[in-house]
């Protein structure tokens, strides 16, 4: 490939991308890179296709997606410093991880419309929902105004 780069006067890749007649290179360009491979005898090297094929198929390629982890709590900051939330968490978490998932929290206060959270999602590459249930809350962790205020 490279006695045709040179020859014509494009890249190795240009060379590479005409003889699999890739769109990206000009019919004309292309033209004239195969007439220069015919001249010169150029034959594909049957192996390196295979490992150049290999390598672009076998690679691992990661999930680039989140878990979203609904927050309702009315002080999120006051449900982290719980023990029992911080050990629900980091479960949660390490099994996201363990099938190529990163876990983000999405703190809620009633405001957001689910459209505005569903955009949000989907911009995120959210693939999955957790809500947060908090069945009994001990008055230790609040203040009675909050307490008042949130309805619990």
């Amino acid at each position: 490939m490279n006695d045709i780069a040179l020859e014509v006067g494009v890249t190795r890749a240009a060379v590479s991308l005409a003889l699999r007649n890739h769109s990206s290179i000009s019919k004309a360009r292309r033209e004239q890179i195969h007439a220069a491979a015919e001249r010169l005898g150029y034959r594909p090297n049957a192996m390196a296709a295979a490992l150049a094929h290999h390598r672009q198929n076998s690679r691992v390629h990661p999930v680039r997606a989140a878990i979203a982890f609904i927050n309702a709590y009315p002080s999120p900051k006051t449900l982290h410093a719980q023990r029992s939330f911080e050990d629900c968490w980091l479960g949660a978490a390490k099994a996201a991880e363990k099938y190529g998932y990163h876990l983000e929290e999405f703190p809620v206060n009633g405001k957001q419309s689910l459209k505005s959270l569903e955009r949000i999602f989907v911009a995120r590459n959210i693939r999955g929902i957790i809500l947060e249930v908090v069945s009994k809350v001990s008055n230790e962790d609040h203040d009675a105004g909050e307490l008042e205020e949130s309805a619990i």
